[in-house]
């Protein structure tokens, strides 16, 4: 007998099966009545005839009801090949209501989404009643499973580490946990298991990983949410020469693996590596797509055009088609009056139309040359700023991809991005870390040489960090770890920490670094980002069984409430 295996087919003729589901659907035609019963793994039709005890009963039984049945396997006449138990029917012998359906649904799982987000997520158990939204979750399920099953067979262990942990220097994105037992003080929700899992490598854990809770209170955006999962990784004993290798080789036989059995897709191995500097000089992006080629080249050393000053001018060209009214709409979305914003289009290659200064249009052929192409239009901007002009170009590669739809949805275009500095400037022109406070030098050496009071020198420092980016997005990040108490308290020092806030926040991991450290890095890749990707939703509410709103609010529990 089959208990509720709703993946029933011609294998299973004449056997006896009861199933527990939601009635899909239920129409009567002439005296039989047909049901479409729905459960966890697909639909498969019931038949009830009119001499049935149950038949008038059932008459009453309304959509969304959840009913029992018990009944014998039949070959199906008008067989269904949009379902998996298309070929076959139950012939009911008994039928019960369990619940049944007391207020008008508002939302109905058999629809398309037409609801607004407040109302699919305030309803969300309703919403996730949907087959194609279920089976995201199964193939989320699968991801893990396979996840876990490719870290064991690589000598990982899984640990895991605290949620509630202590505020951190730089923790003003940290969400807060007031302490009734500690009244006065607070913990912070873990916003990585990032100090953890550098102790764990420091207790001879050599190869440590987790499928890891995160928390930060951020601004909700389509990739990112306040709570989110990570697969997080450390690795020590290794090479110091060989750590970064290593790290490169384990992450590409892991997508290997995964896309091979949850995704059923071949992937070509290695992935392609870019420097940071290389990424922002010619995509204008540390995260660059690499579907569609368009690079920014320079509009001066390539002698396309000449200017009397000392400004700076790049530019972008695409081969296929954009109407004006749409070049002229992205001019004003990037309205900057520090930025000269020209467009023209070639056709045949001759001049066609644009706003250019008319001194520009001679140097035509120059640019029919270097691009090698009959039909085309260039954007190109002109500034003092190169930071600037590359940003700017890097959005406006993005913008008109979107609009030449110029991203193949089923490519997947893997890419390391290496070379990180380790300083950087924030929106306030303060020192920061690019990545974190933990991460190596590049030459450790470099801190004894350099002057540290000196900005510009700190900022060409180079660390020994990388990212993995996939279509666009940075699905991953990581990288070798600061071993030294020395050097991690100089690090601290420049990013302005006193040796009073050092000790406060930082004690615990000094101490453990004094007693004997190995070489060890790892990394993070965000799995509601990946599984995005990978299944082509537009934001990772979509791959997130019970997400935030665009807002940070949860519809579905009314959270956050009123402090009591």
């Amino acid at each position: 007998m089959i208990e509720n295996n709703f993946k029933i087919n011609r294998l299973n003729l004449n056997e006896t099966v009861n199933l527990y589901g939601w009635i899909n659907k239920i129409r009567k035609m002439g005296d039989i009545i047909f049901l479409d019963l729905r459960g966890s793994n697909g639909i498969v039709q019931i038949v009830l005839e009119k001499n049935h005890l149950d038949y008038e009963k059932v008459l009453n039984f309304k959509n969304n009801d959840i009913i029992s049945i018990s009944g014998k396997v039949f070959e199906r006449k008008n067989k269904n090949k949009n379902i998996f138990s298309g070929d076959i029917e139950i012939i009911a012998n008994k039928i019960n209501l369990i619940s049944a359906v007391s207020n008008q649904l508002p939302i109905l799982p058999f629809e398309e989404i037409t609801a607004l987000e407040q109302v699919r997520m305030r309803y969300r158990y309703l919403d996730l009643r949907r087959p194609n939204i279920f089976n995201i979750f199964k193939i989320r399920s699968e991801f893990n499973k396979y996840t876990r099953r490719f870290f064991d067979e690589n000598n990982f262990l899984e640990i895991e580490t605290p949620y509630l942990t202590k505020r951190t220097y730089g923790g003003a994105s940290e969400l807060i946990v007031t302490s009734k037992n500690h009244l006065g003080k607070e913990y912070a929700l873990a916003q990585s298991p990032q100090i953890y899992k550098q102790l764990l490598m420091y207790s001879g854990f050599e190869r440590y990983y987790q499928i890891a809770r995160c928390f930060r209170d951020e601004d909700s955006r389509s990739d990112r949410q306040l709570e989110f999962t990570q697969l997080d990784l450390e690795m020590s004993f290794i090479n110091d020469k060989e750590i970064e290798e290593k790290i490169y080789l384990l992450i590409e036989l892991y997508f290997e693996f995964i896309l091979k059995n949850v995704f059923k897709k071949e992937i070509l191995l290695p992935f392609k590596r870019i420097t940071y500097k290389y990424a922002l000089e010619n995509y204008g992006s540390d995260k660059p797509d690499l579907r569609y080629e368009n690079k920014i080249f320079d509009l001066i050393k390539n002698n396309l055009i000449k200017l009397k000053d000392k400004k700076i001018a790049k530019g972008i060209a695409f081969e296929k088609n954009i109407s004006i009214s749409q070049i002229k709409k992205i001019k004003k979305d990037f309205k900057d009056n520090s930025i000269n914003f020209s467009y023209f289009f070639v056709k045949d290659g001759i001049y066609s139309e644009g706003e250019i200064k008319e001194e520009f249009k001679k140097d035509i052929n120059k640019f029919n040359n270097f691009l090698n192409l009959s039909n085309y239009f260039v954007i190109f901007l002109i500034s003092e700023d190169k930071n600037k002009l590359l940003n700017t170009l890097g959005e406006i590669r993005i913008k008109v991809a979107k609009k030449l739809n110029l991203a193949n949805k089923d490519k997947l275009k893997f890419c390391w991005i290496t070379d990180f500095p380790l300083f950087d400037k924030d929106k306030e022109n303060n020192l920061v870390s690019s990545h974190n406070p933990f991460v190596a030098l590049k030459d450790e050496s470099d801190l004894e040489k350099i002057n540290l009071k000196k900005e510009n020198e700190l900022l060409n420092l180079m660390s020994r960090s990388y990212d993995l980016v996939l279509n666009g997005y940075e699905i991953a990040g990581g990288s070798i770890r600061i071993r030294d108490k020395e050097i991690q308290r100089k690090i601290f020092k420049i990013l302005k920490l006193t040796n009073e806030e050092i000790d406060r926040n930082f004690d615990w991991l000094l101490t453990a670094q004094s007693f004997a450290t190995p070489y060890h890095g790892g990394i993070a890749l965000g799995i509601d980002r990946i599984l995005a990707i990978l299944l082509k939703k537009s934001s990772i509410k979509e791959v997130i069984a019970f997400p935030k709103t665009s807002q940070g609010t949860d519809e579905l529990s009314g959270a956050p409430s009123e402090k009591n």
